[in-house]
């Protein structure tokens, strides 16, 4: 059997591992990058409309610590203590601390956990 392992890159622990395992039993991998992972171009619209959530209450809803650094990058030089974090995970939230937001909250990753947090948040 032929396996297509879809992976970021062809060095990703998860992706090696799986290859691995699949050789290891019979099976040939072959990598195929189909995405990567970097901070997406704004308009001034939704460079604007993100300044304002910043301070309006809005809940930022996270469910990876890279997402975090690329908003940091978009609105450099922003006040990050009135804005409040929603994360999946207590190694996004520390970096959410680290990068300055007024509120960090946990939940899981699951739809109802996340619901049930935002709606906690009010």
């Amino acid at each position: 059997a032929r396996w297509h392992a879809v992976a970021t890159s062809t060095t990703g622990h998860g992706s090696e591992w799986l290859g691995h395992r699949i050789r290891a039993n019979g099976g040939q991998v072959e990598f195929i990058a189909v995405y990567r992972r970097h901070a997406p171009a704004w308009s001034s619209a939704q460079r604007d409309a993100a300044g304002q959530a910043l301070a309006d209450g809005s809940v930022w809803l996270f469910t990876s610590a890279l997402a975090i650094t690329h908003l940091r990058a978009l609105l450099p030089g922003s006040d990050w203590a009135g804005a409040r974090a929603l994360v999946t995970h207590p190694r996004i939230a520390l970096v959410a601390q680290a990068h300055g937001f007024g509120q960090v909250h946990t939940s899981g990753p699951q739809l109802d956990a996340v619901i049930a947090s935002i709606k906690s948040l009010g």
